[in-house]
């Protein structure tokens, strides 16, 4: 990342702080991703109806492995073993003022640099610019909203979300663990498009969204994609329903142009005062020129609470992808996965010395089932890539966060 990044977030949220405002956090339980009205929270107040919200993710890890360069591949955000690494800092503002809101969120750091890669990388012409990972990176998230009746049940959005896919979210602070599931990782982070909300009791909401497709702020093909979205709310039950549906594929993909079915559930439940349970299932197909392709997964979770500031974590999670082969031998890219299937375990202690400070300490083994790892030093493929030698990599960090 070039070293003027932040000079670049911090005038540009300078800027906007006379624009927008924000609730950056939801509860510590995950539960909706992303509430399309604007939380109650630790904020700062800039104007009437403006207010300032941030935080920051640092860690340390360690890749037993000790691969050479540093790399531990198939990880979400913590990629790099042996380094006191910026996971990302973020500067959120919001606006509100009578039924029209909107918000903006910056950010700097290896995360967004990390899952804007998964953007496509489209040519300009003359005046026309070009679209890429680095030319968006430094936004996590941009949209403009109306409360389309008096009570605000119905809320429209436009602009750049956060994925309403699955429980985890991308602040570390409202996951149970520091590290991501392999779900999260593969799945997609960011839409962009327009959202209707409805909610339709005080204890369902219903989402559905019209957007360019996985992780594309610009669209890599002529189709779009849909999201259809349930989520209940309770005192002790939290959970949602998702579909998706598109052609997720760039334009002339050797695989045509097949649209992708995805299915998304999970739930939270706490079944005593200090204990909770969590539970994820993702799957979907697409039916390309090769054949049927498919992938599932699946990720349960608990959490305990120790002590008044003491919680400890578990997760264990899998993922499998099945590509298609014709009868030529021509087989389809992979959708999510370069293996056929990866799996992982995770414990995570949690110390929270106040009320806006999380400390975490976490260990984690992965398996894969082919190579998927680095282990010591790796050949190097034509393109400059490292080639993976292992199956099997234990890893450990320390990791901080603090938000306003």
């Amino acid at each position: 990342m070039k070293s003027n990044s932040w000079k670049n977030v911090a005038r540009s949220a300078a800027v906007a702080a006379g624009l927008f405002a924000s609730s950056v956090f939801a509860d510590e339980t995950p539960g909706v991703n992303e509430a399309p009205a604007i939380e109650s929270g630790m904020m700062v107040g800039l104007a009437e109806g403006v207010t300032l919200s941030g935080y920051a993710e640092a860690h340390y890890g360690y890749d037993f492995n000790t691969p050479k360069g540093g790399l531990s591949l198939l990880r979400a955000f913590d990629q790099r073993s042996n380094t006191f690494n910026v996971d990302n800092a973020v500067l959120d503002v919001a606006w509100q003022k009578g039924p029209v809101q909107g918000r903006i969120g910056l950010q700097v750091g290896s995360t967004p640099s990390s899952y804007y890669r998964a953007e496509s990388s489209l040519a300009g012409s003359g005046i026309n610019a070009a679209s890429n990972g680095p030319l968006w990176q430094n936004i996590q998230q941009a949209w403009l909203g109306y409360k389309v009746n008096e009570s605000g049940s119905v809320f429209v959005q436009a602009g750049l979300f956060l994925s309403p896919i699955g429980p985890e979210v991308i602040q570390v602070k409202d996951n149970w663990n520091w590290s991501r599931s392999d779900l999260f990782a593969f799945l997609p982070a960011y839409h962009a498009g327009v959202k209707f909300n409805w909610q339709a009791t005080q204890t369902f909401q219903l989402v559905a969204m019209v957007c360019n497709g996985w992780n594309a702020a610009v669209d890599n093909n002529e189709a779009k994609s849909i999201i259809l979205q349930g989520l209940w709310t309770t005192e002790k039950v939290q959970a949602g329903v998702l579909y998706m549906g598109g052609n997720e594929r760039s334009t002339d993909a050797k695989e045509g142009a097949p649209w992708r079915n995805m299915g998304d559930a999970w739930a939270t439940w706490q079944v005593a005062e200090r204990f909770w349970l969590m539970a994820h299932v993702n799957g979907g197909a697409e039916s390309t020129k090769q054949g049927t392709a498919s992938w599932l997964g699946a990720a349960l979770y608990a959490k305990a609470q120790l002590a008044e500031r003491w919680f400890v974590a578990l997760r264990g999670d899998t993922l499998g992808e099945q590509v298609a082969t014709d009868s030529a031998g021509v087989t389809s890219d992979a959708m999510l996965i370069p293996v056929k299937r990866i799996s992982s375990a995770t414990l995570t202690l949690d110390w929270r010395p106040t009320s806006f400070l999380l400390l975490r300490a976490e260990g984690r083994g992965d398996m894969t089932d082919g190579n998927g790892f680095i282990e010591g030093a790796p050949a190097y493929a034509i393109g400059g890539d490292p080639i993976a030698n292992a199956s099997k990599r234990i890893t450990a960090m320390l990791g901080a966060t603090a938000w306003f």
